[in-house]
Parts: C-alpha cells; sequence; structure tokens
C-alpha cells in the first residue's frame, strides 16, 4: 500500500493540523512505517523557503533525526529521500468535539458494530 493511500486511511481515524510547530507531535511516514515524534526546532535553511526540522523519533530507543524541508513537506505532503516516499503531518490533540470529530467517518449514524456476551447472563428464577 502507498504512503499516500496510508496518509488517507490515517485521515479519517486522526485529526491531523494544517500546519506543524515546534513542540508539536508528528506522524511520520517512511518505506518501513509509520511512527510518531515531537518536533524540537524548525530553523530556517541557508536555501531560501527550506526548513531544518529537528525532531525525536519516538521509538525505543528514541532516535534524534533532522530532516530539511519545506511547509508543505512538514504539514502532510509526500516527499522523496533517495527515492524513497515520506511524510510528516502533526497530530491535534485537542479533544474530539460534535464540529472536530477524531473520526471523520461518513456514516456518523452511530456505532453498526455486532455486540458480542462474554459472559452468560444469570436467568431469572
Amino acid at each position: 500500500m502507498s504512503l499516500a493511500k496510508k496518509l488517507t486511511d490515517i485521515k479519517r481515524y486522526i485529526s491531523l493540523k494544517k500546519d506543524t510547530l515546534e513542540g508539536d507531535i508528528v506522524l511520520v511516514g517512511t518505506p518501513d512505517g509509520i511512527f510518531y515524534a515531537v518536533v524540537h526546532d524548525i530553523s530556517p535553511d541557508i536555501k531560501k523557503d527550506w526548513y531544518a526540522v529537528h525532531f525525536t523519533a519516538l521509538l525505543l530507543p528514541p532516535v534524534d533525526l533532522t530532516w530539511k524541508l519545506r511547509l508543505p513537506q512538514m504539514c502532510g505532503e509526500i516527499f522523496t529521500i533517495n527515492w524513497e516516499e515520506y511524510f510528516m503531518t502533526a497530530v491535534a490533540l485537542q479533544a474530539p468535539t460534535a464540529e472536530n470529530p477524531v473520526c471523520a467517518c461518513e456514516d456518523s449514524s452511530g456505532p453498526t458494530g455486532k455486540i458480542i456476551q462474554l459472559a452468560p447472563r444469570a436467568k431469572n428464577p
């Protein structure tokens, strides 16, 4: 499955921000998988419209990384490093509301799953 398809699927379940700022928790998509990271610093690069994004991948053990990205690339645009696709996008951590639900499911009529009883009911005497 392509990273673009994975990112589309993620947007159905996780509320994402339109921008990325220092201190944000981000999702980072790589050819090997998707992980969370925390952004520590975003500094202008010598190259116009590019930024050094310093972040720590929340892995075990944590990994400190710096990527040189343009604003759209740190805000959800798919980009390539050595001909492989990546993405970075900030996660919105506010509590879900009716106007901003966590799950942007098409049908919001309520749960549709089947309820499975795990223990037998006690019979009435």
